[in-house]
């Protein structure tokens, strides 16, 4: 005797919010809801859709099965974010953009919608359109000596999480609304020379080693791997994998497609890694090098960056993570004359500038969801 045992729920809670009046702009294959204040945000959200739409469609066969998808728009805390569930159909946008020291800059709405647009299109089509998320075959014999059980469980999607966010950056990648910047280089190009590597294992989970700043190393790292296999087998081949991914195992697609295994994959992008970058560094000292006073002293955290010297030059400030964690930053002020260090406990994460007396620093500061503008006075 089987039984299939099914069940579907949302990846995500997002609380209803019951505020004034909700309205939907309605387009050929978006419903943008918004709430007071946020129209014109909303409007220009309903543009890039439309706009990025045709291309998703093409580079993931998404054109002949859609459904319109929901796009609820958010400005409730000066907060950037994105989120999309792709079981519900639905794709969460906050209209603050992110500032954020481990990427580039690029234009936030463009991006961040067409990534998590990207998540709906691609992980609908991996998922195969089976009707539920989680399941469980049930296989038993009784009425025998002894009774026996065998259970299998399903679930309706095999990706790792190098690839689920490695394919929504390619989205907006493709259209040249992103680009592999200084700052991913920066950070892939570190991994490798200090041979810091998320192995093929770890890139495909937030979790252990790859929590924290680590956890964005899984989508630098998918997104490197991704634009790596574009270059060398052809971008058809990274939007083919989709259409491939095995019930228990997504190595399965990567087989089918490019004809090598993961772990041969992996070797092969990190070879290449490697000879690219020890080239890049040997030209570096090929032209000699100077040396200037080193800063230890103020080298103390994971992101350490924004430093701004006082007009009188006796000073810097900075902001650091020191030993915290990286996304929970302050302002430090280093004074030169005295090697004694100032630190300002609460969360700084914003550019810093001076007064021309160099008495006072002006910084933002986010409390309970919204930006203000401080003053911090040296004295």
């Amino acid at each position: 005797m089987a039984c299939l045992t099914l069940a579907g729920t949302a990846h995500g809670q997002v609380q209803t919010i019951h505020h004034g009046q909700v309205r939907t702009i309605h387009t050929d294959h978006f419903r943008i809801t918004y709430f007071p204040g946020t129209e014109s945000t909303a409007r220009r959200v309903a543009e890039v859709a439309e706009e990025i739409f045709p291309h998703l469609a093409a580079s993931f066969g998404y054109d002949d099965d859609y459904a319109p998808i929901h796009i609820v728009v958010f400005d409730d805390t000066d907060f950037g974010n994105g989120a999309a569930d792709d079981y519900s159909n639905t794709v969460y946008f906050w209209a603050s953009n992110l500032d954020w020291e481990i990427r580039g800059d690029h234009d936030w709405v463009k991006n961040v919608l067409t990534h998590e647009i990207t998540h709906v299109l691609t992980i609908d089509k991996a998922r195969k359109k089976w009707p539920f998320q989680f399941g469980l075959i049930s296989v038993n014999r009784t009425n025998s000596n002894p009774d026996m059980t065998f259970d299998f469980p399903l679930y309706y999607l095999s990706t790792p999480k190098w690839w689920v966010e490695g394919i929504a950056q390619m989205g907006p990648y493709g259209v040249g609304w992103d680009t592999w910047d200084s700052h991913r280089d920066m950070l892939l190009r570190m991994a490798v020379l200090e041979d810091d590597l998320h192995t093929y294992e770890e890139m495909g989970t937030l979790s252990n080693r790859t929590g924290g700043y680590r956890g964005e190393m899984v989508y630098n790292q998918g997104f490197g791997l991704l634009i790596y296999m574009a270059q060398q087998y052809g971008r058809d081949k990274v939007n083919q994998l989709q259409e491939h991914i095995g019930l228990y195992s997504f190595e399965v697609a990567i087989k089918r497609v490019l004809g090598i295994g993961a772990d041969q994959l992996y070797k092969d992008w990190v070879r290449f890694l490697k000879d690219q970058y020890s080239q890049q560094v040997a030209e570096i000292r090929s032209g000699g090098h100077f040396e200037g006073r080193p800063l230890d002293e103020l080298n103390g955290g994971v992101l350490d960056f924004h430093p701004v010297y006082s007009p009188d030059g006796t000073k810097l400030a900075y902001i650091t993570s020191e030993n915290r964690d990286y996304r929970i930053p302050h302002l430090a002020i280093y004074d030169f004359e005295t090697g004694e260090k100032t630190v300002l406990d609460d969360f700084v994460d914003t550019r810093i500038s001076w007064s021309p007396d160099s008495d006072e620093i002006v910084f933002l500061r986010s409390k309970g969801g919204l930006n203000d503008i401080y003053i911090y006075n040296l004295e």
